[in-house]
């Protein structure tokens, strides 16, 4: 069994780039780590670990927020604190014949704390209001599994002893996470013309969860003493899973935002008229709401 831990501290000058401004400190950031090994065997290894970053004294900057009717007023933010912690496990496991897995799974919080309010003056060192908020990235489970079998050895099964087999390569990644989060809002937005400036945050929700399975297949072949082809397919997503990674806040769907079910959007867009087809054509749907399609590649690699 094999043990280990280790603190680490990162932080530069203590100075701010401006003494009338401590929220221009420079940042430091701290991290820990402690975990645990557990060797079964030459063939087979399961650790543990927990973990804890902080990065603290993040710059601030000033905002320019527009208000209703018309009209505009400075505010002062600053990104006080973000930290990330977590949990991990996993096992690495190998056979003689040439398989093997790996499997790990991570549970991941990260939050952002900010300091925010209405500047009384040019100053910016005066916070009136605190909010801590989930970091935008952040999915909170995540299980990942690597499997790989490589035929070799005399402890095949006979029909994989022979010739066709030697040099096949089979490598499956299968990776799960829970969904990213996102902020609820209590007015749907117009994406045309960029109205609907009164809409809130009121919450944080979750987005759906996303998965995905990628296979690899190759096969090496020795044409001489020195130089080798390697023949490989791969295809990645190869489910065609749709995995979402964006959402509109009012409905927390990915191709509708609720614009034109609202009374605003219904007069701005009737029914039955060509803008509304146009709306739902071009301004909603959004590639960057969904991950990756199923990509498939054929290729030929020499080594010599």
């Amino acid at each position: 069994m094999g043990l280990q831990n280790y603190v680490a501290l990162y932080r530069y000058n203590n100075d701010s780039i401006d003494k009338n401004n401590n929220a221009l400190a420079p940042a430091y950031t701290t991290y820990y780590s402690f975990g645990v090994q557990l060797h079964f065997s030459p063939f087979a290894t399961v650790f543990a670990q927990g973990f804890l970053k902080h990065q603290k004294q993040l710059p601030g900057f000033q905002q320019l927020t527009f208000v209703f009717p018309w009209g505009a007023k400075w505010t002062q933010n600053n990104l006080d604190e973000k930290r990330i912690k977590g949990l991990e496990a996993g096992i690495f496991a190998q056979h003689p014949a040439g398989f093997s897995v790996q499997a790990n799974y991570t549970y991941l919080w990260g939050e952002e704390r900010y300091g925010y309010g209405p500047a009384p003056s040019w100053s910016l060192t005066t916070f009136n209001a605190s909010l801590t908020k989930r970091i935008p990235h952040n999915q909170e489970h995540q299980l990942n599994a690597l499997l790989n079998f490589c035929p070799k050895g005399e402890q095949l099964p006979t029909f994989l002893q022979k010739r066709f087999f030697k040099g096949i390569g089979l490598t499956a990644l299968f990776a799960y996470k829970t969904g990213l989060p996102y902020a609820v809002v209590n007015a749907p937005f117009n994406q045309v013309v960029l109205t609907g400036l009164l809409s809130e945050v009121v919450g944080i929700s979750e987005m759906a969860s996303s998965f995905r399975l990628d296979l690899k297949v190759e096969k090496q072949l020795y044409i001489g003493v020195n130089t080798g082809l390697m023949l490989y397919m791969e295809v990645q997503n190869l489910l065609n899973r749709e995995n979402i990674f964006g959402a509109y806040g009012y409905t927390g769907q990915p191709d509708e935002d609720g614009f034109l079910s609202s009374p605003t959007g219904l007069a701005s867009y009737p029914v039955g008229t060509i803008n509304r087809d146009l709306y739902k054509n071009i301004a909603l749907p959004k590639r960057t709401h969904y991950g990756m399609p199923r990509l498939g590649r054929i290729g030929l690699r020499f080594t010599f």
